[in-house]
């Protein structure tokens, strides 16, 4: 998934410099009380965070509350936070990709993309993340990403070195040593079998279309199936959509029990996607799940684990999530 990137991504993007480069993260999240907080001034629209009686009525009211007690509130929002913790020091650690054995490698039959803000080609566009510049360019970090890694996964499958693709970020097709290196990662890839998906909305789906169709892509167009239901448009919907498609995969015998399916996402939101996945059974229950998280833009590293938190407790409390789903972290 590879194209001359637009004039308007960041500089820190343009450069190959990784703009999620973070140092230790402890300390920065927010506090799971400050989420419930907010989360009940949310269901109350009045500001009385400490009426916790009203607003679970008020919840009632709305037909999207069921009997949770504050203490259940807290403890969902402090799972989810420990989860993010972990996810974002997996994210950081620099050596993980180089921990993952071949017969890990053998197992990914599936590398999974849901979008983020941003396209392939423009690193904001017209939706509610504009305004949040930590989030500039996600989806094209998250694409490039899952594309490198279905290079390395392939590389160990079939005993080839393609460790030189652990920290590229972004893929640059003008690299003179990827040059050299691109038919032979393309070749290994469908030597592999390793399949991707990307799911997003219409506008998401197109940029990653162009990419995939350039003379220079690193991944060839045919091996990425895209869910593009003109009905996405958010993290729900996607889930949704991806377990049809997953299912009627596994029923034609194209995964089967004991294959791997890799999620590739930010840590915030793989925690809230987790529980939608748990919820609506969209990965078949003999196949394993693996996560590969990218790190929290820096400036993101307060608000984006409390939007995502704040979003699991609604989820929850809405009837559409669960606790997360049994996963294992790529490498870890």
């Amino acid at each position: 998934m590879n194209e001359k990137l637009s004039n308007r991504f960041p500089r820190g993007i343009l450069s190959g410099k990784n703009p999620n480069d973070l140092e230790e993260t402890a300390g920065q999240f927010p506090e799971a009380r400050d989420i419930v907080d907010a989360f009940y001034r949310t269901l109350q629209k009045e500001g009385d965070k400490s009426d916790f009686d009203n607003a679970v009525e008020k919840a009632k009211n709305a037909h999207r509350f069921k009997e949770w007690s504050h203490k259940e509130i807290l403890d969902i929002a402090e799972l989810a936070l420990q989860e993010m913790h972990a996810l974002e020091n997996a994210a950081q650690d620099k050596e993980r990709w180089k921990r993952i054995s071949p017969e890990t490698a053998k197992s990914v039959k599936r590398i999974v993309v849901f979008s983020a803000p941003g396209t392939y080609t423009k690193p904001v566009k017209d939706d509610r993340w504009q305004e949040k510049k930590w989030a500039w360019g996600m989806d094209r970090l998250r694409d490039d990403r899952a594309a490198r890694l279905g290079i390395v996964l392939s590389g160990l499958a079939i005993g080839k070195d393609f460790s030189v693709f652990d920290s590229l970020e972004p893929l640059d097709a003008n690299d003179d040593d990827l040059k050299e290196l691109r038919e032979n990662a393309k070749e290994a890839v469908l030597a592999s079998r390793i399949r991707f998906i990307y799911t997003g909305r219409p506008d998401e789906v197109e940029a990653v279309r162009k990419a995939l169709r350039q003379h220079n892509s690193f991944i060839p167009e045919k091996i990425v199936d895209i869910i593009d239901d003109p009905k996405i448009d958010n993290t729900l919907d996607q889930v949704r959509e991806l377990g049809k498609s997953l299912h009627e995969v596994y029923e034609a015998g194209n995964i089967k029990a004991g294959d791997s399916i890799v999620f590739v996402a930010h840590g915030p939101h793989l925690v809230r996607m987790a529980g939608l996945l748990n919820h609506f059974k969209s990965i078949p229950e003999d196949v394993n799940i693996l996560f590969d998280p990218l790190p929290i833009p820096r400036l993101g590293i307060a608000e984006y684990p409390f939007m995502e938190t704040k979003g699991k407790l609604f989820n929850t409390v809405s009837g559409i999530s669960a606790e997360s789903c049994q996963y294992r972290i790529l490498g870890a």
